[in-house]
């Protein structure tokens, strides 16, 4: 798109922003900043539409809390979560990942042992130890092997284990620049 093209797109898009309400004109820039920056951040999946507006669910939004832990997913990660208590050093932990199989323990005890929802990328998955409140906290993250979005998310980590309905995050939004023609055919090989 050469200067004058983005000088005509940029007038083209002011007249029809001046032409809304001003109600509806904020709420449509206020939802294409919210698309831009969901983008941006690799967080695309994670926006739905909820009582007519659109949302970006955080990544504990789109998994659940379990008890021994929680988790929460984005388009290519899922984070699992375990409060351990505080002085646990990393060596207590164990975490075996093949591309369809977890196992992970802490201090011995096991709080996944299964197949995997979806498959992973195991060389790419990791968990870090990190000081929370009064005592310390496991979060695992293990990349998707392929990115996952709205209903199309994971329904639980590993098999077995309860799931959640993803059908309430609705079909997934995607956006694309009018200029990008690679993100424009991406968009429509997905449909």
């Amino acid at each position: 798109m050469d200067g004058v093209d983005v000088v005509q797109a940029a007038q083209q898009r002011e007249a029809e922003l001046s032409s809304l309400s001003p109600e509806i004109r904020d709420a449509q820039l206020a939802s294409e900043q919210l698309m831009r920056d969901a983008k941006q951040q690799g967080n695309q999946g994670n926006l739905v539409m909820r009582d007519g507006k659109l949302q970006l669910l955080s990544e504990d939004d789109m998994g659940a809390d379990l008890g021994k832990y929680r988790w929460g997913q984005t388009e290519k990660e899922v984070t699992i979560k375990v409060s351990v208590p505080a002085g646990t050093k990393s060596k207590a932990v164990k975490l075996d990942v093949l591309t369809s199989k977890l196992k992970l323990a802490v201090m011995g005890e096991v709080i996944l042992d299964g197949v995997l929802h979806k498959p992973v990328k195991p060389d790419d998955c990791t968990f870090t130890i990190e000081d929370e409140g009064t005592g310390r906290l496991v979060t695992v993250t293990l990349q998707k092997l392929q990115a996952t979005s709205a209903s199309q998310h994971w329904k639980c980590v590993c098999d077995g284990e309860p799931e959640i309905d993803t059908s309430l995050f609705g079909p997934a939004i995607m956006t694309a620049d009018p200029s990008d023609p690679a993100g424009l055919a991406q968009i429509l090989a997905a449909r």
